[in-house]
């Protein structure tokens, strides 16, 4: 079902398409009215979205099939693109465009969308190359700003191709595993679109960008060509990371020197000298951002807090969605056992309670050795996966020595009660 018109205001198209983590103000449309529309049920048609907005070079209620009509049009008389124009070589018309400013609450900006047209495939070796642009304006994390960066284009291609029929199509054919034919098809009009595509841009948090998203007739007015942007998906994920964690000396004057921690899967591992009072530690850490972390429900400030880490202690960190993930710290004296990742072996979970398994260690001879240095146990393995039953083992961390007679390394592993 697809609804155009004046009733549609550029506020609730701009509304339909954003999702978590972006906040918009500054919403333009320039365009036919009837260029710009909402529509639902998409799943139960061959689009590949189940709802969201179209814009198009003509009308809207064009989308809706079955595909009777080679040749379906809708002329506004409206202007085309500068931006467009430069992009596809020839003269545009009836562009629609719509531009808003966001503030990403994330490092990734992301979209989905499909591109169809009734230009194909008859048109694709002319020059009415109808063409869509998702153009970017902002700071750039690398240095530098991104102006009228287009992020609209073909998965993989480098250098990167712009989306368009002449692009996108199976007559040459140019990037055919992205086209769909939809000659005959029963449920969508146009004669061909593109398969679900995603736009994405590296970005600064919580930066202003303007988004210019827009579509134009190529040569002349006719023939519909529209782009289908999927609800909700214009968004930055949230995360709930620990990016780092350490003992610095600056904060803590017990210790004889900083030391980081390393991050093995939602584990934090942290060596400390010996004889180290672990009962008023004070971390640093970096949280992704906009992540806050607690402790046992208390806030936790990188540099201020203090804890106790004789035993381990569990940071909760939140996403500014609400969304949670649990970093667990071990805090352990120095033994002289160190950990690489020399081979592909999985050890899970970790931290655990009563089991250990260890899959892709077989032929290892496999020592479990305490803090203290003692060997617990001693086995050679023969088996593509090994359990050990830790649920005897006092809590704290221990190591996993695997050697053959190439190599030896170690594993931590944390037993939890």
């Amino acid at each position: 079902m697809i609804s155009s018109g004046e009733e549609i205001t550029p506020e609730m198209l701009v509304e339909n398409i954003v999702g978590e983590g972006v906040q918009f103000t500054n919403v333009q449309y320039q365009g036919g009215e009837l260029s710009k529309g909402i529509f639902t049920n998409g799943y139960s048609t061959n689009l590949g979205i189940d709802g969201g907005i179209i814009l198009c070079t003509g009308y809207a209620s064009i989308l809706q099939g079955p595909n009777f009509n080679t040749g379906a049009t809708g002329v506004n008389g409206t202007p085309g693109d500068a931006t467009l124009t430069g992009m596809a070589g020839q003269p545009t018309f009836d562009a629609a465009v719509l531009e808003f400013d966001v503030i990403p609450g994330s490092d990734t900006l992301y979209l989905k969308y499909v591109f169809g047209s009734e230009e194909y495939p008859e048109y694709v070796l002319n020059s009415y190359n109808d063409v869509f642009g998702f153009f970017v304006t902002g700071p750039n994390p690398d240095g530098g700003e991104y102006a009228n960066k287009n992020i609209a284009i073909v998965p993989g291609s480098d250098p990167e191709v712009y989306v368009s029929i002449t692009t996108i199509n199976n007559v040459i054919p140019s990037y055919p595993e992205f086209y769909v034919d939809n000659t005959g098809g029963l449920t969508i009009e146009y004669d061909g679109f593109t398969t679900v595509l995603t736009a994405w841009l590296k970005i600064v948090p919580y930066e202003q960008y303007h988004i210019k998203m827009a579509i134009a007739d190529a040569s002349d007015e006719i023939l519909d060509s529209g782009v289908c942007l999927e609800e909700n998906s214009l968004f930055t994920p949230f995360y709930a990371e620990c990016y780092s964690f350490e003992f610095d000396t600056t904060y803590n004057s017990n210790l004889l020197y900083s030391v980081a921690g390393e991050l093995i899967n939602d584990s934090i591992f942290i060596e400390v000298p010996n004889n180290t009072d672990l009962t008023n530690l004070v971390a640093s850490f970096l949280l992704s951002p906009g992540a806050t972390a607690y402790v046992d429900n208390i806030l936790q400030q990188s540099e201020i807090t203090t804890n106790d880490y004789t035993f381990p202690v569990t940071y909760h960190v939140m996403a500014p969605n609400g969304c949670g993930k649990d970093w667990v710290v071990i805090v352990d004296f120095e033994t002289g056992q160190k950990e690489n990742q020399i081979a592909d072996i999985s050890i899970y979970p970790n931290p655990a309670k009563e089991t250990v398994y260890i899959k892709n260690a077989e032929g290892y001879i496999l020592s479990i050795v305490n803090n203290s240095g003692s060997v617990l146990l001693q086995k050679q393995i023969s088996s593509f996966q090994y359990s050990i039953d830790v649920s005897q083992f006092i809590a704290g961390v221990y190591y996993l020595k695997f050697e053959n007679e190439e190599i030896e390394f170690v594993r931590k592993v944390v037993v939890e009660k």
